[in-house]
């Protein structure tokens, strides 16, 4: 595989950071009115070029994509609110939907009532992969080794990556940070944490590293950070060794 295909990564700045810094609000229309859809996003993909363009990001600065979703956000709203749960809209935050998941729940819960879904859905859907953004997706890790072809498996921060991946060597791992821990965290601490849990993960070919739902408060150059150090992860990789 060419270089690019070790630790990809990505970002997404929260409502907050797109409101202060380049006055996009979020209410219903963000979402629903089409030409205000399209307008949005190319205002985002031009800002994320403006600042992070040597990384690869806002590449799509000059297209007018009519995007349905919203791209740039960690917004899974839409499908909640086409099956009839409530949503509610604001200038400044993500739709907040009225559910729980199964970070509420316990494992044998799931295995009694969900799992089977998640096998169904992986026998017929591929790439099939499970979003866990709780501090503790370990403790499902049996029950997920359980799923025929889990392809990918989204980790939130403090899971235990190595235990995770006794149990999935197959699973792509998608490695997220805290929004929370880097508006405190140095440039040095991010780098630190980046290393320790690509380190655990294993395989280049099977991780990669993002941070969701960063707000205002977060400076760029922390940001720079993430993506400066997964650009010496895959370069140590690519001469055989490791950082």
């Amino acid at each position: 595989m060419v270089l690019k295909d070790k630790f990809p990564v990505d970002i997404v700045l929260s409502p907050e950071w797109w409101n202060v810094h380049e006055g996009i609000v979020f209410d219903r229309d963000f979402f629903f009115h089409p030409l205000k859809r399209v307008e949005s996003e190319q205002k985002m993909e031009k800002a994320l070029y403006e600042r992070w363009g040597k990384y690869g990001l806002g590449a799509n600065k000059d297209e007018k994509r009519p995007e349905v979703g919203a791209v740039h956000l960690a917004a899974g709203f839409m499908l909640s609110e086409m099956m009839g749960c409530e949503v509610r809209y604001s200038e400044n935050h993500p739709p907040q939907v009225i559910e729980c998941s199964h970070t509420m729940i316990s494992t044998d819960d799931y295995e009694n009532v969900l799992l089977e879904y998640d096998i169904k859905w992986s026998q017929q859907k591929r790439p099939f992969g499970i979003h866990y953004c709780g501090s503790d997706p370990h403790r499902f890790a049996a029950s997920f080794a359980r799923i025929p072809h889990l392809d990918f498996l989204d980790l939130g921060w403090g899971g235990d990556v190595k235990l995770l991946r006794e149990y999935l060597p197959d699973t792509f791992f998608n490695l997220r940070l805290s929004p929370v821990e880097i508006k405190r965290q140095e440039e040095t601490e991010i780098r630190d944490t980046i290393i320790r849990l690509v380190s655990e993960s294993g395989n280049p070919y099977l991780t990669g590293i993002c941070c969701i739902n960063m707000d205002d408060t977060v400076g760029d150059k922390k940001i720079d950070t993430i993506f400066e150090t997964i650009e010496e992860l895959r370069k140590g990789y690519n001469h055989g060794g490791q950082i």
